[in-house]
């Protein structure tokens, strides 16, 4: 598919992300990544992983570190909780791009994803993530799987007819990265990078890639962590409680 957003693309706009480097397994500071480039390129190091996540690999050995996705994730990248959305931290007209000019959401489905998606509840094993979007929309009740060992398919996120395929997550220091992609109608990709900011553990951020048909953008989006949902709104018309 034309327009694939390589996982090491949000690696290298996070200066302070860090990858596992392999085979030291030290820890490297993804800023150092960029001032040593033209070094040979290494395999992947498990015949299982993903074309998306093998590509990812090679890029980063090239700008100076044989990077490989790690499982089970760091211990202090576990992302599992609930978060709830600061929507005034967050990026909101670019996310209102992606929806509108890269996914051509109707005004439902904008108006859900825009006002009535309150944030996620994250299950996060050594097997792999599982993200649960919190919504009153009933029919909007969207859940999504990704397995660190293995492809899996869901429902695409959008809600039109068909699947999306998520790629062998990679578990990474400080978070979790993901690649999804899907078929027409609309076909595109999406890349997700989850990771813990800041020394608390209760902050979130999940910044975005998306190329729907070569129209692409870039979100962040900002998390806090949460004991319990208490919805702010009612179903039906989004009333406030």
């Amino acid at each position: 598919m034309n327009g694939v957003l390589h996982t090491s693309t949000l690696l290298r706009e996070r200066p302070n992300y860090v990858l596992h480097q392999s085979p030291s397994k030290q820890h490297v500071s993804q800023s150092r990544l960029n001032n040593k480039p033209g070094l040979k390129q290494s395999s992947a190091t498990e015949s299982n992983l993903s074309s998306v996540t093998a590509r990812a690999s090679r890029q980063s050995a090239q700008e100076g570190t044989e990077a490989t996705a790690v499982r089970p994730p760091a211990q202090d990248g576990n992302i599992s909780g609930i978060w709830l959305k600061d929507e005034k931290a967050s990026d909101m007209k670019a996310y209102e791009r992606s929806l509108t000019h890269c996914m051509r959401m109707g005004s439902m489905e904008k108006e859900t994803a825009m006002r009535l998606f309150e944030g996620m509840e994250v299950k996060h094993d050594s097997q792999g993530v599982k993200v649960s979007y919190l919504t009153v929309v009933p029919f909007f009740q969207v859940q999504e799987h990704f397995s660190f060992s293995q492809s899996t398919t869901m429902k695409r996120r959008d809600a039109r007819p068909g699947a999306q395929t998520a790629e062998p997550a990679m578990a990474l220091h400080g978070g979790v990265a993901m690649v999804l992609s899907w078929p027409p109608p609309l076909s595109g990709t999406l890349q997700d990078l989850f990771t813990l900011e800041g020394t608390d553990g209760q902050t979130l951020h999940v910044r975005s890639l998306i190329n729907v048909e070569g129209r692409t953008n870039e979100t962040l989006q900002v998390f806090r962590k949460a004991d319990e949902w208490k919805p702010r709104y009612s179903w039906p018309f989004g009333s406030s409680r």
